[in-house]
């Protein structure tokens, strides 16, 4: 991509601490100027059944937290990080 005149940043942050979502979003904007469109596409998966006496209920917990508290703490950090930029319906 990269020797067509694409562009590639990498942004460590860990989805399941919905804690790291306030920075990689100001890092995310301090880099581009702002954010046009947001593609969240971490998750993980958990072996087993919720029913299951045996489970894993911790890394069930960790995928809770990375499929859905993270998706969440990002989607609620991206509109205060874009407030004060112009901004088209639909979009922040």
């Amino acid at each position: 991509m990269c020797g067509k005149g694409a562009k590639a940043v990498a942004f460590k942050s860990d989805q399941a601490d919905t804690s790291q979502a306030p920075a990689l979003i100001d890092d995310v904007v301090a880099h581009f100027g702002g954010s046009d469109i947001l593609v969240n596409n971490a998750a993980i998966s958990a072996a087993g059944t919720v029913d299951d006496p045996d489970a894993d209920t911790a890394a069930l917990d960790r995928m809770h937290a990375t499929n859905y508290l993270g998706v969440i703490a990002i989607i609620r950090r991206i509109p205060s990080a874009a407030r004060g930029r112009p901004h088209h319906h639909g979009e922040f």
